[in-house]
């Protein structure tokens, strides 16, 4: 025969064992036990369809430009057009004008003055004063018989003989050989040792000497002027426009 103490301890720790910790939980096997009714059918294999990949659009890898050194657009250049008229190559904005009786052509700065032709008022046959020659950074008048205008800077005339060297009067301080439209030339920088009637000692000119076909010589020479360095400048380009032997 068992003791009641025993049966009694038994049936404590067989309940103990037995009792949930938290009365109002569910247990655990039913909580999260899915109903075997609502278990859906397995299909078969054979009749599960295969996974198709949906197409990417825009999944092409892409290719990002490299830079490429030196390609960056050339601009050419536009040849600038050459001048045209008599004179443009030398001087920006030319002028030019004609001695028929000397038979030269020749371009000066178009802010420059030239004279014009006059008869001579003694004698209307006789011989008068040609145009196209003497030139000068002003406007000036020009009278028949008298000396030539202060304003003046360069002279053209043509002489029967010439003496290019030094003598009484003047001092040659450059003499240089050279070419005027095909012919032979000489330009020369001279200074005045005694006073005359258009120069003062220590005054200096410079002149170009062009030796012509017939034998005599077509002198081109700055004059008085107010500026000296200017007119032996616009000189120069002259020069080089100039064309004799004009019809």
């Amino acid at each position: 025969m068992k003791s009641p103490s025993l049966v009694v301890g038994l049936a404590l720790v067989l309940a103990a064992c037995s009792a949930p910790s938290d009365p109002a939980a569910p247990p655990p096997s039913l909580a999260n036990t899915p109903s075997a009714a609502s278990t859906p059918a397995a299909q078969p294999a054979s009749a599960q369809p295969l996974p198709t990949a949906a197409p990417t659009v825009g999944t092409s890898p892409t290719l990002e430009a490299t830079p490429t050194v030196g390609t960056s657009p050339t601009l050419e250049a536009t040849p600038t057009p050459e001048p045209t008229g008599f004179g443009s190559a030398v001087f920006a904005d030319p002028d030019d004008c004609t001695n028929p009786e000397e038979r030269y052509r020749v371009a000066y700065p178009d802010s420059w003055y030239s004279n014009a032709a006059m008869e001579n008022p003694l004698n209307p046959d006789g011989d008068g004063i040609a145009a196209c020659w003497l030139f000068a950074p002003t406007n000036f008048s020009l009278t028949y018989g008298t000396e030539i205008p202060a304003q003046v800077a360069i002279v053209i005339r043509r002489y029967d003989e010439w003496n290019s060297g030094t003598f009484s009067g003047r001092r040659v301080l450059s003499d240089q050989e050279t070419v005027v439209d095909g012919l032979p030339a000489r330009v020369q920088e001279i200074e005045i040792t005694e006073r005359s009637l258009a120069f003062a000692p220590g005054d200096r000119f410079t002149e170009y000497v062009v030796g012509l076909e017939d034998g005599t010589y077509l002198v081109a020479t700055t004059y008085l002027g107010p500026d000296y360095a200017s007119a032996k400048s616009v000189l120069d380009d002259m020069m080089r426009t100039m064309q004799v032997g004009m019809p």
